[in-house]
């Protein structure tokens, strides 16, 4: 009856051995999660962000089957959904560029999307694609940026994974009255050109009135952040996310001015998805296979995309408002003052040692080469 007794113990003992055995090779063989922590140039009310960020976010989570996850980094409040007219803030101020650079390096963040030609004189080959009157098209534009910085930047981008590259939604001219289609009419008040130093110099250029920014909104306000009337050179995406949360009667009349589909546009701002090396290599091999996927031009055509899909969406919020194309005077005096943006910029970047004649005529054949 005792030799019954161990046996019967003896059994139940191997059996939970057996389990617990089991259970530790099933816990081994479950594929690794991997929580990846990011930082943005933007704050959280950003509909931008939201938008794009989020949701490229979202679809490397699917596809991973949730072993990928993406969290902001410790010093970043988590991004919202996107926010709605009459219950969001204007964003807080920019976030430091080279702060987000150097989140990468000391291991603060994981990932950063960020607006590398802002930190002065850090990416001047890059700053080519910011150039006025040079792209037609974002997307074609954010393939040959992809293209140019293997070619022509790589070793500015030693230090960083870079994830994709491209050009943000084109800037376009925003009127607070209507006036008749002349040279005189890009000069009609003073130019918000939201702190981008080549529209400043575009408008410069043109010998218009020195440009003016938007007052800092006042944290302590309950009233929604209404901009005083003048004029604007940005994106529809920035002037929708300017004007969220403001009552439709406080926006001002506008005439939107914009370039023919066949015509260069304003301008626009180069955009950088880059990751830590130390945090790339970190991942598990099948982890870092979805992501070289993603280390590729498809990045770049699917952030261009989405940020085109916004555009649209924002321009749509204007559409009782007046809408044209510059006329061919207006488009000359534009064409010609981007002719002096752009040998001000040669001779900055011939200073620094760079051919820019040849970064120039390269990434003009590339953008060309995109474009159809």
């Amino acid at each position: 009856m005792r030799g019954g007794f161990v046996l019967r113990s003896l059994s139940a003992l191997l059996g939970l051995v057996f389990l617990l055995v089991s259970g530790a090779s099933m816990s081994a063989a479950e594929p690794q999660a991997v929580t990846l922590r990011y930082r943005l140039f933007d704050g959280p009310d950003a509909n931008l962000l939201s938008a794009v960020f989020v949701a490229w976010t979202h679809e490397l989570e699917a596809r991973s089957n949730g072993r990928l996850r993406f969290v902001p980094a410790r010093d970043e409040t988590p991004l919202r959904p996107p926010t709605t007219p009459g219950n969001s803030r204007s964003p807080p101020p920019v976030a430091d560029q080279q702060g987000l650079l150097q989140r990468l390096g000391d291991g603060r963040a994981d990932l950063v999307w960020m607006r590398p030609t802002d930190m002065a004189g850090a990416f001047p080959r890059l700053s080519v694609f910011e150039l006025p009157m040079l792209v037609k098209d974002t997307r074609a534009a954010s393939r040959a940026l992809w293209e140019f910085m293997h070619v022509y930047a790589i070793d500015e981008f030693k230090d960083v994974r870079v994830v994709g590259m491209h050009v943000q939604a084109p800037a376009q001219l925003h009127l607070v009255q209507s006036p008749s289609p002349s040279p005189d009419a890009l000069c009609v008040r003073p130019i918000d050109t939201d702190s981008s130093a080549v529209l400043e110099g575009l408008f410069k250029a043109l010998d218009c009135p020195p440009p003016v920014q938007k007052p800092a909104p006042d944290a302590s306000s309950t009233e929604p952040s209404v901009i005083p009337p003048q004029a604007f050179a940005q994106s529809y995406t920035k002037l929708a996310s300017s004007f969220e949360g403001a009552d439709a009667a406080a926006v001002p009349p506008m005439t939107h001015l914009e370039s023919a589909s066949d015509q260069a546009v304003l301008s626009t701002r180069v955009y950088m998805l880059a990751m830590s090396p130390a945090a790339y290599e970190a991942l598990p091999a099948d982890l870092r296979g979805l992501l070289d996927d993603s280390l590729s031009a498809g990045t770049s055509l699917w952030f261009a995309a989405a940020v085109q899909a916004l555009e649209r969406q924002a321009r749509d919020g204007f559409e009782r408002q007046t809408s044209r194309q510059f006329s061919l005077e207006e488009y000359d005096r534009l064409r010609a003052a981007a002719a002096k943006v752009q040998n001000a910029w040669l001779a900055g970047v011939k200073a620094r040692g760079f051919d820019g004649q040849q970064l120039l005529d390269g990434a003009r054949t590339l953008i060309k080469q995109h474009t159809r």
